[in-house]
């Protein structure tokens, strides 16, 4: 076998892994932890959830009025949402919904992580001026 074949090969066990991982994760967070049960629905891979992390972070500090924490080096992380995430300025509802639905790829599950993001009680303040940008 090639060499670029057997790293394809480990490459794709890697990524399997990863989401035998999350649906494992998904059975056991069930309703009692909501973010995590939802991030697990999602199936995300494991920078995925990352920058996920950091995208919701991103988007309480612009939702509360505080200055957005600096983005993770680019050599480290990157994803177009952490742009937008740590745009400066306020944030709407509606912006948040986009920019989480880069990463998750629709707005219906956007709103959902989002949802389940202030359920399991992360940044009560911040979700409260979020939501209140969407009336």
């Amino acid at each position: 076998m090639s060499d670029d074949l057997i790293t394809e090969l480990q490459q794709r066990v890697r990524d399997l892994e990863d989401r035998l991982y999350t649906l494992t994760v998904s059975v056991a967070y069930r309703e009692d932890q909501p973010y995590f049960a939802e991030v697990s629905r999602s199936m995300l891979s494991s920078e995925d959830r990352s920058v996920l992390g950091l995208v919701m972070s991103g988007i309480l500090d612009r939702a509360s009025g505080q200055s957005t924490m600096r983005p993770p080096e680019r050599e480290h992380l990157t994803h177009p949402a952490l742009d937008k995430a740590f745009s400066p300025g306020p944030i709407t509802y509606h912006e948040a919904v986009q920019i989480v639905s880069m990463l998750v790829g629709s707005e219906e599950s956007a709103s959902r992580i989002i949802e389940a993001h202030r359920l399991q009680g992360f940044g009560e303040e911040a979700h409260r001026h979020l939501t209140a940008s969407s009336a």
